[in-house]
């Protein structure tokens, strides 16, 4: 059977609120798997196929993206549907890897990207909260977020564990 889903938030700041204390939760502890790590250990993927923790935090910098122009389609009434995606593609990875060279500039760069979400969320249109189906779908994908992070926290930290 389905397991139970929480109501959302009520509100638009509401849903800002609760996103942003766990999403800071996880930054908090991404910052502390990282702490004192050279960045060549944040760069090694353990083994051959396995995203490096560098990886990782690009494969969550692009799906905070991805989240941003979700909501954008959302409130703007356009919804894409499909019934597949494109799957976490090296390309997504590669201009980041470029453009912040250091796993600093990639956690800065997700931190960031998490705060244009937060404050995205605090001016969702009163029409929009109103929409429960479409409001409904956005904040429950949103909370669940945390398992997605959970799991890619946990990857990090298997990534940057000593050999």
């Amino acid at each position: 059977s389905a397991r139970p889903l929480d109501e959302p938030p009520a509100t638009a700041a509401a849903l800002s609120a609760a996103v942003g204390a766990a999403g800071e939760d996880f930054l908090g502890r991404l910052a502390q798997a990282f702490e004192g790590v050279p960045d060549a250990r944040a760069r090694r993927r353990p083994a051959e196929g396995e995203w490096s923790a560098d990886e990782v935090l690009c494969h969550l910098i692009f799906s905070e993206r991805v989240s941003q122009y979700y909501l954008s389609q959302l409130v703007g009434g356009q919804e894409q549907w499909t019934d597949d995606w494109t799957g976490n593609l090296d390309i997504s990875h590669a201009g980041l890897l470029a453009v912040f060279p250091t796993s600093g500039g990639r956690r800065k760069e997700l931190r960031r990207n998490r705060a244009e979400t937060w404050a995205m969320l605090a001016a969702l249109p009163e029409a929009f909260v109103a929409r429960k189906g479409s409001y409904w779908r956005l904040a429950y994908g949103l909370i669940e977020g945390r398992v997605h992070d959970e799991g890619h926290l946990g990857q990090i930290q298997a990534a940057l564990a000593e050999e």
